[in-house]
């Protein structure tokens, strides 16, 4: 657990890891980390490529401390599929990497993310309406919501339509949320959704990890419930959860395997 905890905290640019933090970092790499590339067969790695959807930053600084950095990438089928990419040197976690070559990209007003390029389709095949949705003056809009930073690097928020406004006027990523609730032991997946004007997380957590810790089911779910006062010290005050809602089963899912957010909401 100490060497899953040290590799948490990893930060990629060197001057932000101490001479301590860096000594205990290669004797956890003698002691552990090494073993573990050995039985992935990842001694050769140069790099992993991560897609889909953003990674979790606790998982992408792990996976740095033991010497398997994750380069993530951005896309979808429309654009070919590939809009963003890490360049060696320019790796940020949190961030998508810099756009393609020829492909420029746009925050809308909304904050949505929209491009142009030689990689977007012309259109779906005998769909104009569907097509006239999503490409509008040239423009391919993705559906998701981001940012782009001074250097030019892309960040996702969240897909356009999960937003939640809260009664202040701010903007509420779910998946920003749920990020910080997937990082923590037991939770296997989890949802954020508005309730009552407040914000309840839906959350599966791992059953059979609680009952190997010695856990009743009746014990289990109240000791995840009571996990709220802590997540909530990480996340912004307007979006701090009301409740923890426990799942007796997994979320249904689409063949894409993203959760099917309308059932719950």
């Amino acid at each position: 657990m100490w060497a899953l905890n040290l590799a948490e905290r990893y930060k990629i640019d060197p001057c932000n890891r101490t001479w301590l933090y860096n000594q205990k970092l290669k004797i956890a790499d003698a002691l552990v980390y090494k073993k573990i590339r050995q039985t992935l067969g990842a001694e050769n790695f140069d790099i992993v490529v991560s897609g889909a959807a953003s990674i979790q930053p606790n998982i992408a600084a792990f996976f740095s401390a033991i010497k398997m950095p994750i380069f993530e990438g951005y896309g979808m089928t429309e654009a070919a599929p590939m809009i963003t990419f890490t360049r060696p040197g320019r790796r940020k976690i949190g961030y998508t990497g810099d756009p393609l070559p020829n492909i420029e990209v746009k925050i809308a007003d909304n904050g949505e993310i929209c491009l142009k390029g030689d990689n977007v389709m012309q259109g779906y095949y005998k769909r104009e309406e569907e097509t006239a949705q999503i490409i509008k003056d040239g423009w391919l809009h993705t559906g998701d919501l981001g940012y782009v930073n001074k250097y030019g690097c892309v960040h996702l928020y969240g897909r356009k339509d999960n937003l939640i406004v809260s009664y202040g006027g701010e903007n509420v990523y779910p998946e920003e949320i749920e990020a910080v609730l997937d990082a923590r032991t037991y939770f296997t997946e989890s949802l954020v959704i508005e309730d009552k004007g407040g914000l309840t997380a839906l959350v599966y957590p791992d059953f059979d990890q609680g009952a190997k810790d010695g856990m009743d089911q009746a014990t289990f779910v109240k000791f995840i419930e009571s996990m709220l006062p802590e997540v909530n010290k990480e996340l912004p005050n307007y979006a701090k959860l009301k409740k923890i809602e426990v799942m007796s089963e997994a979320f249904e899912r689409t063949p894409k395997k993203s959760i099917k957010r309308f059932l719950y909401k």
